[in-house]
């Protein structure tokens, strides 16, 4: 297929859109706003935490891949194209700052989980720190919390077309960025330097879909590898094993990946991914969801959909993410209670009891 006729699909190719990672490729190649990119990528950093590549089964047609580990799981789905992650593009067009003070990655916004975490730091000499609340819920009321108790807070505020840029700038503005959980920010972090440290004894809840367990994969080699690096390696080892699961390495090679990505396009014999699964014949799936703008009738087979209805799709999650990546799953670091989904509150990637709007 040529560009130009994926151009009409452009505004349901939502993966390539989030955070601006699209318009982030095209000024690396610099290609023009009317070249297509109909890719998937991962939300978040894939570490190998998922059994398959994380956010490969999405309606885009190719999958981008910023490492090879990546490349050789999401092949097995679709057709990949390999170049750097948005975050190396965006930080090799920037200068780090030295930075000062503390960062603090904070947790899904709730009163539980930001006093448990304020009782595990309480002990540090907090004048220096700042938290960076996740825009999620009422996550002002986070803000109020922290600013009680002496702490500066920012956020990152939505996942829109400035949000590297602005996560590039608060994370350059610390010498030191601590996790509670494996946060992104963290990977993010160190590839530009920033000396990371985990806290090893923080448990949080969060809401998220029912299929976790059989969706995350605790016991990956790579995921272990990774998080044993940022639990016990040097800041350089830190460095280096983010920028190198974030394709720092691709940033030269822009023309050909160019011309990867030209040919991948080329080659496509239709403009969206097929899901195996599905017994609805593609054409009627791919006509629904253009009409309807409904991206369910490609991405899941009808047994998915049973299932997604049947088992209302999230569940309470109590978990020290960092122990069970290190140790392997247990009871003391990851729970799991099946809930019923209630738009609004029970949203996945909510903190349960989160803030309401008068939180003080």
């Amino acid at each position: 297929m040529k560009s130009t006729q994926l151009m009409r699909f452009e505004s349901l190719y939502k993966h390539s859109q989030y955070m601006g990672a699209a318009t982030i490729l095209r000024g690396f190649l610099g290609l023009s706003d009317d070249v297509s990119m109909p890719l998937s990528l991962s939300h978040g950093v894939d570490c190998g935490q998922y059994r398959n590549a994380l956010d490969v089964e999405t309606i885009e047609p190719l999958h981008w891949s910023y490492n090879q580990d990546i490349h050789d799981t999401a092949s097995r789905v679709k057709p990949s194209v390999m170049a750097p992650h948005p975050w190396a593009i965006v930080a090799q067009q920037r200068e780090a700052s030295p930075g000062r003070g503390v960062l603090l990655v904070g947790p899904p916004p709730s009163p539980e989980n930001d006093e448990t975490l304020y009782k595990l730091i309480a002990r540090e000499s907090l004048s220096d720190w700042t938290v960076l609340v996740k825009a999620r819920g009422e996550f002002q009321g986070s803000m109020r919390y922290w600013n009680a108790r002496g702490l500066r807070t920012i956020t990152a505020r939505g996942a829109d077309g400035s949000f590297y840029e602005r996560l590039y700038t608060i994370l350059s503005g610390y010498r030191t960025v601590v996790g509670c959980s494996f946060s992104s920010a963290l990977l993010f972090a160190a590839a530009i330097g920033k000396e990371v440290v985990l806290l090893r004894d923080y448990r949080w809840e969060i809401y998220e879909a029912s299929n976790f367990l059989s969706e995350v994969w605790l016991e990956s080699p790579r995921a272990r590898k990774i998080v044993r690096v940022f639990a016990d390696g040097t800041d350089q080892e830190k460095s280096d094993a983010s920028r190198d699961l974030l394709g720092f390495g691709m940033l030269g090679q822009r023309e050909q990946i160019g011309r990867v990505l030209r040919a991948s396009v080329e080659e496509l014999e239709r403009p969206f991914h097929c899901h195996a699964d599905n017994p609805v014949p593609y054409k009627v799936r791919e006509v629904l969801t253009v009409m309807l703008k409904k991206q369910g009738f490609l991405r899941y087979s009808s047994s998915e959909l049973l299932a997604l209805l049947k088992r209302k799709q999230v569940c309470v999650l109590q978990m020290n993410d960092i122990d069970a990546w290190l140790n392997g799953r247990s009871e003391s670091n990851c729970r799991v209670m099946p809930v019923a989904f209630r738009k609004g509150v029970t949203q996945p990637g909510w903190a349960p009891n989160g803030y309401g709007p008068e939180a003080a």
